[in-house]
């Protein structure tokens, strides 16, 4: 099967859904004498760090997302394929015949798809060569807007094709960049280290950037910027007229997206928020629920739901919005969390930990809230995510649901580690549904190391209330599958 998007998601995207995050070597020692000293009675684990951005997927596989712009919205599907509505006088909505697509990027006339080998394809008006990207290859991540088209590659650098008005493609001096964003005028660009560049036009402040921290994913419009900060709070400079910036008050967000002049923002519980212009309704979004990645436009808001379906507001005058017969997500079996991703150890992996440990699943770094879902129909079997540990460490360390799965008439049981959960026993799932949300992680100085949030996913065939995470050094491969254990990406075919 395909890996859903998004998102943030959200972000994300969420968008989204998505594609890089950039790993780090080095793992705190404090986490590694700990987990060395196998001191949690659940056989704790935790992941290599890692900072990433919403736009990120560093495994290039399938998803969904949603991408929209002036007057036409895109959506990518789980196998890979692409739909559009709305505007097609440049041809920007031909796009039936692509296919391995791992990630769309709208333009105000131009459609860029990011292709799974790392190419990329383009279709809709070229006048100002913005849809010149055949020769482009280690491509992780595009955005466009405008008349300019910027592409992200696997080495952090950034390469740019089409209008260079304000000097907005002038990108050869960047390095270690994990993240794009194109606005109309200028370009932003998020580093490893959670600062952002930015160039181009900046009469309104738009590049004012220099000051930011703590970043995890950006995104640029028409005149302003708005960052996504690792605490869930967002940072806006630029134009305000329609108080698009006002953003100083959002918690709990994990994308955000910037419209024209309008702003939006998914929060952790799958609701969306927006501030300013609504002259189209395109802000009111107050009834959506169960998002997981939203796209905005010039006047319009598209939202793409857990399920695979699409929700849209706002103006409709060329059929942008009319997604209600929309259903992205092509899978039989749901991958347990959004794009975009980065996956960490995998099964059995030999270097986990400095090979200090065996890894009993495989891990994905998710921003912490992150919505996880179920991989296939099942019931709870055990919820130990609610436990009164004495630390913030342990909570985080010991943190895991079981659920017993029925994958097309296969009993099998899965192992969500480092999530929180509100679930009983006996809860009955459907594939698709959120189960509980990625957990903060901490270190075992109860210190928050948010570079490490993920989620620990494993398969048994046997119920296991014990040491569900890893084994010790030495244990070889054929033991643990000799005890029932799975690796995840085999069994489901990702």
């Amino acid at each position: 099967m395909k890996k859903n998007f998004f998102s943030v998601f959200t972000l994300t995207l969420l968008l989204v859904f998505i594609p890089i995050l950039t790993a780090f070597a080095d793992i705190q020692d404090t986490e590694q004498k700990l987990l060395a000293s196998d001191g949690d009675s659940h056989g704790a684990e935790s992941g290599s760090a890692y900072i990433f951005s919403q736009f990120s997927d560093g495994d290039l596989s399938t998803g969904m997302q949603v991408s929209t712009s002036y007057f036409h919205t895109i959506g990518l599907k789980t196998d890979g394929t692409v739909v559009a509505v709305g505007e097609n006088y440049n041809g920007q909505c031909d796009l039936d015949s692509w296919s391995d697509i791992v990630q769309v990027a709208g333009g105000t006339s131009q459609t860029i798809g990011l292709k799974s080998d790392g190419t990329v394809v383009a279709v809709g008006y070229n006048g100002l060569g913005q849809c010149d990207v055949d020769s482009w290859s280690g491509i992780v991540q595009v955005s466009t807007e405008f008349y300019h088209t910027i592409g992200l590659k696997t080495d952090g650098t950034v390469v740019a094709v089409g209008d260079n008005a304000y000097g907005k493609c002038d990108l050869d001096s960047w390095l270690d960049i994990v993240q794009i964003s194109a606005g109309y005028y200028h370009t932003i660009g998020l580093k490893t280290d959670g600062t952002v560049v930015a160039v181009g036009y900046n009469v309104f402040g738009e590049c004012d950037v220099d000051e930011w921290s703590d970043i995890v994913q950006v995104s640029a419009d028409y005149l302003h910027t708005i960052g996504l900060k690792t605490d869930g709070t967002v940072v806006a400079v630029g134009h305000n007229e329609y108080g698009q910036s006002d953003v100083d008050s959002w918690s709990d967000i994990v994308q955000i997206v910037a419209g024209m002049y309008h702003t939006i923002g998914l929060k952790t519980d799958g609701t969306v928020v927006a501030v300013g212009d609504n002259e189209y309704g395109q802000s009111d979004l107050d009834s959506w629920s169960d998002i997981v990645q939203v796209a905005a436009g010039q006047y319009h808001t598209i939202g793409l739901k857990s399920d695979g379906t699409v929700v849209a507001v706002g103006s409709n005058g060329l059929g942008q919005c009319d997604v209600d017969d929309w259903d992205l997500d092509q899978t039989t079996f749901h991958w347990p969390v959004d794009q975009p991703y980065k996956m960490g150890p995998g099964f059995c992996d030999p270097n986990y930990f400095g090979g200090s440990k065996v890894h009993k699943g495989i891990d994905i770094m998710k921003r912490v809230g992150s919505p996880v879902y179920s991989v296939c129909d099942g019931v709870v079997s055990l919820n130990w995510t609610r436990s009164n540990y004495p630390t913030e460490f342990l909570k985080y360390l010991n943190s895991f649901l079981i659920i017993e799965h029925d994958c097309d008439g296969n009993p099998i049981y899965g192992y969500y580690g480092h999530i929180k959960s509100n679930l009983v026993n006996g809860t009955e799932v459907k594939a698709g549904d959120v189960v509980g949300y990625i957990r903060k992680s901490y270190d075992r100085s109860n210190n928050r190391t948010f570079r490490n949030d993920h989620l620990h996913f494993g398969l048994n065939v046997n119920y296991i209330n014990g040491s569900w995470g890893i084994a010790p050094f030495g244990t070889a491969c054929e033991t643990l599958e000799a005890e029932g254990w799975y690796d995840p990406l085999n069994y489901f075919g990702w």
